[in-house]
């Protein structure tokens, strides 16, 4: 189950007032209690990157941050930096489980920075422009937002990026825009810890070879100018069979796979049959290497397991996962809370099973049970060889 954040009724009721009227200390610190119950009872990373006293630090200090009324926008901040706190790239105030009115007061504010681009070495770097007059090249780095360092604007944007543990290259990566998503996390937090009214937007920019910095003002992008090359590109899928991958052929043989996303759950799309067309033509060219993109990608399907049978020679066995979970049932007093599209996770049943001794990690007084709804073999599973063996170098 993927711990999002929701906010609960304290901020719902409010969302349609933006932050002309401030919620109360007591409605917010009743949502975080719930919060902290529905965590420590039900989250099985909460301790994993975190001990069970810097936990309970990080859940006085919400309180303590929302011990006074303060307004919907510094309340979302507020849960969503403790999610990010927790160090769960599962984690995260999820804009797509917010209430309308919510969606509303936060999200869509005309405040989108009119290109695509990515953070290289920290440096944000244009990949698309959408600017009038496309004065923005792809290459193009631009270096000052509004008076802020573009660094600056990283460095306060991190806290609010999910990801497991120490990973921050993909708390940076995160914070890229890319058209993968209707709610970037960049375009929802970004005016939020640096307010503007919106309409423009001066920035300081040095363009591809260029020996001099340039400023320019460029208009800035509704949120419906910011989704529309999503609606169009899900405009051009409809009926659910276009390939969601890419697959070309470099200058020099070796081909590239783009796989940005893995989870293909509710695809019409035949994405097996396309896989294993490419891989065999690729042993089949005697193509010297094969890039595999997988930028982005948070996992899904097990794609992967289509790959390697095309690299390897003899079986491959995987190494077994075991899941752990806090509960066998969920109490009844947090249901009302909880939501999902597979109802199951209340009631783990007999699937949860007691474990013969305790989670050598867990804290004193935590205990975990382990899963077994979903397990692989008890000796893992194994991949065999098939199609046409690809002998060329692979890089991920």
């Amino acid at each position: 189950m993927e711990f999002v954040l929701f906010l609960l009724a304290a901020l719902a009721c409010h969302g349609q007032t933006g932050n002309a009227v401030k919620i109360s200390a007591s409605d917010l610190r009743a949502d975080a209690a719930i919060l902290r119950s529905a965590y420590e009872t039900l989250h099985p990373g909460l301790y994993r990157y975190s001990t069970k006293a810097e936990m309970d630090g990080k859940f006085v200090a919400l309180d303590h941050r929302l011990d006074h009324n303060q307004t919907l926008q510094d309340a979302f901040l507020a849960f969503s930096e403790f999610a990010a706190s927790v160090k769960c790239g599962h984690t995260q105030a999820n804009p797509f489980n917010q209430s309308k009115a919510v969606v509303e007061a936060l999200f869509k504010s005309p405040t989108r920075l009119p290109f695509y681009f990515e953070w290289i070495d920290r440096r944000m770097i244009v990949t698309r422009d959408f600017t009038v007059g496309r004065v923005l090249p792809r290459g193009t780095e631009v270096t000052w937002i509004n008076g802020v360092a573009a660094s600056a604007v990283l460095a306060r944007l991190l806290s609010v990026a999910r990801a497991d543990g120490a990973n921050d290259s993909k708390r940076v990566a995160q914070l890229g825009v890319n058209g993968d998503s209707e709610y970037e996390t960049f375009d929802l937090y970004f005016p939020m810890f640096f307010p503007s009214a919106g309409g423009s937007v001066a920035l300081v920019t040095k363009k591809p070879n260029a020996r001099r910095e340039e400023r320019v003002s460029v208009k800035t992008l509704t949120f419906e100018e910011r989704i529309a090359p999503i609606k169009e590109r899900e405009a051009q899928r409809k009926g659910g069979d276009q390939a969601l991958f890419e697959w070309r052929y470099l200058p020099d043989g070796s081909a590239y796979l783009r796989m940005p996303t893995w989870a293909l759950y509710n695809s019409k799309w035949d994405w097996k049959t396309w896989l294993h067309g490419h891989l065999d033509e690729l042993a089949e060219r005697g193509s010297p290497g094969l890039v595999l993109d997988l930028r982005g990608n948070e996992g899904g399907d097990d794609v992967g397991n289509e790959i390697i049978p095309y690299l390897i020679d003899a079986p491959v066995t995987l190494s077994s996962m075991r899941r752990l979970v806090r509960y066998r049932k969920v109490p009844d007093d947090l249901v009302p809370y909880l939501d999902t599209w597979d109802k199951s996770f209340r009631d783990w049943g007999g699937s949860a099973m007691d474990m013969s001794e305790p989670w050598p990690t867990a804290p004193v007084g935590v205990s975990y049970l382990r899963l077994k709804r979903y397990d692989d073999g008890e000796s893992g599973d194994v991949i065999k060889p098939a199609g046409k063996r690809f002998k060329g170098k692979v890089f991920v």
